[in-house]
């Protein structure tokens, strides 16, 4: 007949530090409890282990059972250790802690290697490598993936199955954001990609880690959406063109010079042009260093551009203003321009008949047009270089054709402006100089350029 119950155990709840004890019977040990400083009962199992006694806590008494074990939930517990005890395990407390720790590991394993872990994982991972487009990235899986589906961020990344991405995928779809839907899935698709690569790639694991024992890629089981992918070939005309280098005169020199820039050099993309550093400009030498991280490249690819005359004026026109900070083209003299910055002008003066891209492509148009072959067009515009040929045999510079070409391109440049009137060193006041231009208005162009 046992002889704790749960009277006596509400007795021995008003008298610290005093034990009641009940025997398990064939010396395989002894339940045990104890009133407690705070008034709570402590439940404890006193075995012999060889010949050691050892006392181990399991818990705390509550007749309720909601804040601790009840008096038969004790003897259930406490019965298992003895029949433990009973078989020959001695070691009871080691095999508990054992327990735990396994159990802890099993509990801890379900919280590493999730889906939110690899996105999160794969932003950083683009951001190491210098990805200009990981800040666009990080906010295009925040609003369709993080903030539409947080059930889905504490799953293991090896069981997300296609139903899964197909859920992502449909709510930017039924959006309406259909370019979107096919740039959430390729990231998604690298993103798991570069997970599985991360197995055997260091570089790659040191980022993304080797945690998710990923199979297959269940994005790859979705299609894109070819109709979603509207390639636009809008190019400017002569009239738009025109128009468009005379406005860049009436903006705020930094801006100005950015836009300028970026035609100057035939078409760079200006999201690396603002990354320009002062450093990275050589006006001896009449070049500059720009970093190329766009396609699968794991480190950016050095793009390196001779200077003209012209462009050499606006350059040292920036290291005057911003040549103490991180970047030429900055706002605040941390940061680089943001790409923003110069996308809503051209589109605020083209009243959306064209975009920043559009400008790229009509310069390489130009440049075809001028009998400047593919070949060398890609060398100016760092585009289609990612093959075998270009990466690991090819290593001449073309410096002398891109000057060529160049040159060729400024000179065609005077069918529209007056370029030494257009990159006019500065000899006045930044302010003095932007409140002159503020005189022509972008409606005044805007007009002009499209007949409004």
């Amino acid at each position: 007949m046992a002889s704790v119950t749960t009277r006596s155990l509400v007795s021995l709840a008003k008298t610290p530090g005093k034990w009641l004890s009940e025997q398990l019977g064939h010396n395989h040990g002894t339940m045990l409890f104890r009133s407690l400083a705070d008034g709570a009962i402590g439940i404890y199992y006193r075995y012999m282990d060889g010949s050691k006694r050892v006392t181990l806590s399991v818990g705390r008494y509550d007749e309720k059972g909601i804040s601790g074990l009840t008096l038969k939930e004790a003897r259930e517990k406490i019965g298992e250790l003895a029949r433990l005890h009973a078989a020959g395990i001695t070691a009871i407390k080691e095999h508990v802690e054992l327990g735990s720790r396994e159990k802890n590991d099993s509990l801890r394993q379900t919280q590493e290697g999730t889906f939110g872990q690899l996105l999160e994982a794969y932003v950083t991972h683009l951001s190491n490598e210098g990805k200009s487009s990981a800040k666009v990235v990080r906010n295009m899986i925040r609003r369709w993936v993080i903030d539409a589906h947080p059930d889905l961020l504490t799953i293991q990344a090896r069981e997300i199955s296609r139903e899964d991405i197909m859920r992502i995928l449909v709510k930017p779809t039924e959006a309406g954001v259909t370019r979107t839907v096919n740039q959430l899935r390729s990231h998604l698709l690298a993103a798991f990609n570069r997970a599985i690569g991360a197995v055997g790639d260091p570089s790659i694991a040191v980022s993304m880690s080797t945690d998710y024992n990923l199979i297959a890629n269940p994005v790859s089981l979705t299609r894109q959406v070819r109709k979603f992918e509207n390639a636009r070939n809008r190019i400017l005309n002569d009239n738009e063109f025109r128009e468009y280098l005379l406005y860049l005169d009436t903006l705020p020199f930094v801006t100005s010079a950015a836009l300028k820039l970026c035609v100057l050099l035939g078409g760079q993309r200006p999201s690396q042009l603002l990354r320009l550093r002062g450093e990275n400009v050589d006006i001896k030498n009449s070049q500059i260093k720009l970093f190329d991280g766009k396609g699968r490249r794991q480190q950016p690819r050095t793009h390196l551009l001779p200077i003209s005359k012209e462009a050499k004026n606006l350059l040292e026109g920036l290291i005057t203003i911003n040549g103490n900070y991180s970047f030429l083209f900055t706002n605040d003299g941390a940061t680089p321009m943001h790409i923003d910055t110069l996308s809503h002008r051209v589109t605020e003066f083209s009243q959306g008949k064209f975009q920043m891209r559009d400008i790229r492509r009509s310069i390489e148009t130009r440049l075809a047009a001028l009998r400047i072959s593919k070949d060398f067009r890609a060398q100016i515009q760092s585009h289609g270089l990612n093959g075998i040929q270009d990466r690991h045999y090819d290593m001449h510079d073309y410096m002398e054709e891109k000057q060529a070409a160049l040159a060729l391109w400024t000179k065609n440049l005077w069918e529209f402006i007056n370029v030494d009137t257009w990159t006019k060193p500065i000899t006045a006041p930044i302010a003095e100089n932007e409140s002159m231009a503020k005189l022509i208005t972008p409606e005044f162009f805007r007009k002009k350029a499209f007949k409004l």
